[in-house]
């Protein structure tokens, strides 16, 4: 009997140690001999040399016949993610995955992350990696610290540690002096709003990502509380992100808004209609488009073309055209609500502190503290002090 258990033992240490030579057809060789005498321990083993000698189908093959071994559910969930041998089926990789974690692997739960990852479900893909990362997994520590410092899906106890890498590494990254600047302008992963901060980081960004930062400093000056507006530096601003990229809409759509409005003291709706035919399949100029045929002068005086353009822009994911129909129609009152709450589910903040405003008139403070909430988390500060005052009538 010892003699059978070492002659066995010596299969299986041949196939481990041909692994290591990365000699996947002698390692196969030695772990079909050790099955064949019973060691039911080559069985994972073969998978995984199957499925690194990229001979997938294979692979795949003998992991759906020995499908009860943990490891043969690893490599078919890795196989049904990554598409090698098998048509991708994320729900059955994620299945296979959570089965093989669930009776103690540390590289299923590494691979977990890595197909939440794929499917673009971040907090999954943190949690995961996180899992295997506690558990010691050398890949999934080193992974986890990627996740940290771009914060994708991080929980709120790690945004500390993000932002600290972040600020490090905007001190000569254009790409992270953006992500900073934005971070401050819209409050998130913990910071407040601060356009002081937001504009003195967009601006260091501005060298390298011209369009993007310009742009967004437009805004600030345009919309903010917090800096002073003037109109004039956001013309400049925007001006500036369209002679960079003359195609880049959100620059194009805010310099039109800025002509087509009286308010700004910058009316030049022949510009803006120039601007706007330029990016004329974007739904947000559609919806700046039937802005400005609403107002009625010279050749812009077409009410059924506005609302006609307005109707295909909220149809192709406009939320400024959702809000704008829910102003159109404030003589409707069922219709201005249908727009406006469309407008608030699609996340426009112009129209959750609007709808906030409504429900919190008729005394709904939950629905009022429901959409100003959701305001307040994307850097509206009207929603914020809103959401103050009503927290203190509720």
């Amino acid at each position: 009997f010892f003699y059978f258990f070492l002659n066995n033992m010596a299969d299986f240490m041949d196939g481990e140690s041909a692994i290591a030579r990365r000699d996947y057809t002698s390692a196969l060789n030695s772990f079909r001999a050790a099955v064949a005498k019973g060691d039911e321990r080559g069985i994972g083993k073969i998978a995984t040399c199957l499925y690194n000698a990229g001979r997938y189908k294979e692979a795949v093959d003998y992991c759906q016949a020995n499908i009860s071994n943990i490891q043969c559910k690893l490599v078919l969930g890795v196989c049904y993610y990554s598409g090698n041998g098998i048509d991708k089926n994320f729900e059955k990789s994620e299945r296979l995955l959570k089965g093989a974690a669930s009776e103690g692997s540390k590289i299923a739960k590494s691979n977990l992350s890595i197909l939440f990852n794929v499917m673009e479900q971040y907090e999954d893909e943190y949690y995961w990696c996180n899992e295997a990362a506690m558990e010691g997994f050398p890949r999934a520590i080193n992974r986890l610290k990627e996740i940290i410092h771009e914060g994708r899906g991080i929980p709120s106890d790690r945004y500390a540690e993000y932002i600290e890498h972040l600020t490090e590494s905007a001190a000569s990254k254009p790409d992270d002096m953006f992500k900073l600047a934005c971070h401050y302008h819209y409050g998130e992963f913990g910071l407040p709003v601060d356009h002081v901060q937001a504009v003195h980081w967009y601006e260091r960004a501005s060298a390298t990502l011209k369009h993007k930062a310009f742009t967004n400093l437009g805004t600030i000056y345009e919309r903010s509380n917090q800096v002073e507006r003037d109109y004039k530096k956001a013309e400049e601003y925007y001006k500036k992100a369209v002679e960079d990229n003359p195609t880049f809409a959100p620059a194009v759509v805010n310099l039109a808004n800025l002509y087509i409005s009286d308010k700004y003291g910058l009316k030049n709706h022949d510009e803006a209609n120039r601007l706007l035919n330029t990016v004329s399949l974007n739904p947000d100029a559609q919806a700046a488009l039937a802005r400005l045929y609403a107002t009625g002068e010279g050749e812009f005086n077409d009410l059924e073309k506005s609302r006609d353009l307005l109707k295909q822009a909220a149809d192709s994911g406009s939320v400024t055209a959702l809000r704008d129909l829910a102003n159109m129609y404030e003589g409707d009152e069922g219709q201005s609500f249908r727009w406006l709450n469309m407008g608030a589910e699609a996340g426009d903040p112009v129209s959750q502190v609007k709808l906030g405003k409504l429900c919190s008139d008729v005394g709904d403070y939950v629905g009022a503290l429901n959409w100003l909430s959701k305001a307040t988390n994307q850097g509206d500060l009207e929603g914020r002090e809103l959401l103050l005052s009503v927290g203190e009538q509720a």
